[in-house]
């Protein structure tokens, strides 16, 4: 299960929230049944199945089936997600047809998401992870199950300006009763996603920000538009081509992505990564039912 924490954003960003489609509702006319990836020079890999009840997804399972993650319903509104292993449970309410807010919970620490709307769209999202145990290790504090949890994920790297959480928070000491607050600020045009802010406070104070600046798109439909997932409720309708990251130290990262189309949906998405002098080429397949 390692090996599925290090699927890479692909398709960046997906579903734009409008006054005609809830939040929480996810009906695409094309369903996708397995997600492959593929790495320069090597066979792809399957990396997720997809299990759906009708219109409605059920289940995200790992390729041996060993694992999944399950969604639940209130009517056609995502209520609840969890794991087969019972590590966790992220459960959402709803204000009308937007989010009022989505509740991560686990006995390592447990996470609120609030979202701030401008019109239809979220324009700012803050965490809060208040921790429950405390602990210094990230495979002792987090346990194996944190790769599974990846599983979750996998719909939502792909095709989502993902929420870093895991990946760009500078951790405080980790002690029982410890809160962590950080940010995602959001620019809009078009139902698209042009700009992202993240942003967090260090345990001496000090601020941590990195910018995404999505910079084209194409004219397709997104596979994931109103997907709903673990830690992932921003994003926009149509597939991101390029995209520009740069961090609090000047670092700048770009990201191209080249897409082969069945009809109006993507299929599959070369992702070429560029920072400084290093340069990295993955691919992801998409199969649907």
């Amino acid at each position: 299960m390692k090996s599925v924490a290090v699927i890479i954003a692909c398709f960046a960003v997906t579903a734009v929230f409008t006054s005609c489609k809830k939040d929480g509702v996810y009906n695409p006319s094309k369903k996708i049944s397995k997600i492959y990836t593929q790495k320069s020079g090597a066979a792809k890999e399957l990396e997720a199945i997809y299990k759906w009840d009708g219109n409605k997804l059920d289940r995200i399972t790992s390729p041996d089936g060993s694992y999944f993650t399950k969604f639940s319903y209130d009517g056609n509104r995502v209520s609840k997600i969890t794991d087969s292993d019972g590590d966790w449970t992220y459960s959402f309410s709803y204000n009308g047809s937007k989010f009022e807010k989505v509740e991560r919970t686990s006995k390592y620490y447990s996470t609120v998401y609030k979202p701030t709307y401008k019109g239809s769209n979220i324009e700012k999202l803050e965490v809060t992870r208040t921790y429950l145990q405390g602990g210094d290790d990230d495979d002792d504090y987090y346990s194996s199950s944190k790769a599974n949890e990846s599983i979750a994920r996998i719909a939502l790297e792909l095709f989502v300006p993902f929420l870093k959480e895991d990946r760009n928070v500078t951790h405080k000491s980790r002690k029982a009763g410890n809160v962590e607050i950080w940010t995602y600020t959001y620019t809009w045009k078009g139902g698209n996603i042009i700009k992202e802010v993240y942003e967090s406070t260090s345990s001496d104070n000090k601020v941590y920000t990195t910018t995404t600046e999505y910079k084209e798109y194409d004219n397709k439909k997104n596979p994931f538009y109103g997907f709903v997932g673990v830690g992932d409720y921003v994003s926009s309708k149509n597939n991101c081509k390029k995209e520009e990251q740069t961090d609090n130290g000047g670092r700048i990262t770009e990201i191209e992505y080249e897409y082969i189309y069945s009809g109006s949906y993507p299929t599959e998405c070369i992702e070429t990564e560029s920072s400084g002098s290093s340069k990295t080429r993955s691919t992801t397949l998409i199969e649907y039912e």
